[in-house]
């Protein structure tokens, strides 16, 4: 119901700005179809949140094809949190919107942060290189092979 739906983007919203431990994740029985009306139901101006909140709607709005809003946030919240996974997100949704210097601007920009963020962020972030449709019209360039390779991980056989 659409009171299921305004509750659900409520406890979203509530939640980017918590500084508690974050209480949601993409619910993995949820479709696309699914996910794209509690997003619409979400305010235009999103307020600022905690890196985990931000990351995981920044990837739901990825997934259900709002591209532009989804590196938006991310891009806004890199500022907050430098970490590969958001420079990540703004890649994807760059490459899916034709945009290819700029997703391998954000690319290089992960792979620069990814060995900063720890381990298991360079491998995560190599998989996701590997697996990405958004990264499909890029997999041709040259960059994208040297950012792919100055993870240090190993391309999967193919």
């Amino acid at each position: 119901s659409i009171g299921d739906r305004q509750r659900a983007a409520r406890l979203i919203v509530d939640d980017l700005v918590s500084d508690q431990q974050p209480r949601w994740a993409i619910p993995s029985a949820a479709s696309p179809h699914q996910l794209a009306e509690i997003v619409r139901t979400l305010p235009d101006d999103l307020p600022p949140g905690n890196l985990y909140s931000e990351r995981v709607l920044a990837d739901i709005l990825l997934a259900v094809g709002d591209t532009r809003r989804a590196g938006e946030l991310a891009a806004a919240a890199f500022t907050r949190h430098r970490v590969s996974t958001l420079a990540t997100v703004v890649a994807r949704s760059a490459a899916a919107m034709g945009e290819s210097q700029n997703a391998l601007a954000w690319l290089r920009t992960a792979a620069e942060q990814a060995p900063h963020d720890g381990e298991p962020y360079p491998a995560l972030l190599a998989a996701t290189i590997d697996r990405a449709p958004e990264f499909n019209p890029l997999r041709a360039s040259p960059e994208f092979h040297t950012i792919r390779a100055s993870l240090g991980v190993d391309e999967p056989e193919r």
